[in-house]
């Protein structure tokens, strides 16, 4: 994404605002998915903030903000961020940027290390153990039948690229079980984030991702 910025910026300075790039780019941008001019340059600031030539920069600039606005609080304990949000809606309104853009940046925070979710329930986790273990029971089968009728090696890496997905999910639900197991009652009370919302957070920007063919982001 970050080495994309020039391109579009090059794009508004001459005008070039009427092209399919650039409308593209600025629905991206944009949490009401407008394409105007005056709606980007003011989401370019934003975009600009987020999106460093080192990403670390631009992902403490984004937890900051969160911060701000009480969105999101650090654990010392844990040595992560803890983001307090029902969903990616909540900051992208806030914000006045696009749900994808949230959703990417959250992925880019997970990919990073940067934000740790939380099991709030031995029932959540005990559902999203069983939705895991079906997703991957499919995903698996979906990968044997493509190799087994000799699929492109694309679509066969794809598929494969799934199925570890659901694997480090189902890593990470295992880890925060056992976390939850741990804490007290009080620690369980408190009103983090959703593991489901989490993982759907995380879903949507992968998806997104490989739509995109930006595999290196997926």
């Amino acid at each position: 994404m970050y080495g994309k910025k020039d391109t579009y910026k090059e794009m508004a300075e001459k005008g070039l605002v009427g092209t399919d790039d650039f409308k593209e780019f600025a629905k991206y941008l944009d949490y009401y998915g407008t394409d105007s001019l005056e709606r980007f340059q003011e989401n370019w600031k934003k975009f600009e903030r987020y999106y460093t030539e080192n990403p670390i920069t631009g992902l403490d600039n984004f937890v900051t903000d969160l911060s701000n606005i009480g969105m999101a609080t650090f654990d010392e304990e844990a040595g992560g961020w803890v983001i307090n949000l029902n969903s990616a809606e909540d900051a992208a309104k806030s914000f006045g940027i696009s749900v994808d853009m949230v959703n990417d940046l959250m992925g880019k925070m997970e990919e990073y290390g940067g934000v740790r979710a939380v099991v709030t329930s031995m029932e959540e986790a005990s559902l999203a153990t069983d939705e895991l273990n079906e997703e991957l029971y499919e995903a698996q089968m979906k990968l044997t039948d493509l190799k087994a009728d000799g699929a492109d090696s694309d679509v066969i890496d794809y598929q494969q690229g799934e199925v570890d997905r659901i694997k480090g999910e189902m890593e990470t639900v295992g880890e925060l079980t056992d976390r939850f197991v741990e804490k007290s009652e009080e620690e369980r009370e408190q009103e983090f984030r959703s593991l489901k919302d989490r993982l759907a957070d995380y879903r949507e920007y992968y998806k997104d991702a490989m739509d995109r063919g930006d595999r290196e982001g997926a």
